[in-house]
């Protein structure tokens, strides 16, 4: 969410009825379709955020369903899967380290930023309809963590998580590594997200 999202007054004043579960919303629960050049929502989609990510994981299904009776068009599309999160998750700073290769599983980062983060997701998410709990659930399901490991790193039981698991949630959760790991803050991440600057 940006600085001028944040700031808009619609967000919170103007509401919309979702075309697919009926409810009225504000609009900060719409993903924007069209943006003022200040960054501000000039219209809402037509789908609530939740049923818009409904209606996209759906898609997603039944894409995948329909390559997946094809054994080589299945592969080829796993192979610009990988191509694509190489180049893509590469240059915003995600998953993959910037020399393109996988990290071991080994490399364990501090667990309690990211712990942090989700809560944070689900705090925006929930926005004050006292739901932050079961929002919360949702979040750590759709990054792919399980509620008993988030009560683990938020009692401080566990203090790392391991880079794939961070990796899943941070691309899970549209997030990028140096927001959740400020570089000046946790220089051990920096060195394990991009090497080659940490050895210049």
């Amino acid at each position: 969410m940006t600085a001028a999202t944040i700031q808009d007054p619609a967000l919170t004043l103007r509401t919309k009825t979702c075309v697919r579960c009926r409810e009225t919303k504000t609009w900060g629960e719409f993903f924007a379709h069209v943006r003022w050049e200040d960054g501000t929502v000039r219209r809402p989609r037509s789908l609530c955020k939740v049923c818009d990510r409904e209606r996209r994981r759906l898609n997603q299904r039944r894409v995948r369903a329909e390559i997946a009776k094809d054994p080589d068009q299945l592969a080829a599309y796993k192979q610009r899967q990988r191509e694509y999160n190489a180049t893509y998750r590469r240059r915003a700073g995600k998953a993959y380290r910037s020399g393109g290769e996988m990290p071991t599983p080994v490399e364990l980062l501090p667990s309690a930023p990211l712990a942090a983060a989700i809560e944070h997701a689900a705090a925006e998410e929930a926005q004050g309809d006292h739901g932050h709990d079961r929002r919360l659930i949702t979040v750590c399901e759709r990054a792919g963590i399980s509620d008993r490991t988030m009560r683990f790193w938020r009692s401080g039981v566990r203090t790392e998580v391991e880079f794939a698991v961070a990796d899943r949630a941070l691309l899970a959760l549209d997030l990028l590594w140096w927001d959740v790991w400020p570089p000046a803050d946790f220089p051990e991440v920096a060195q394990v997200f991009e090497p080659e600057k940490a050895a210049a």
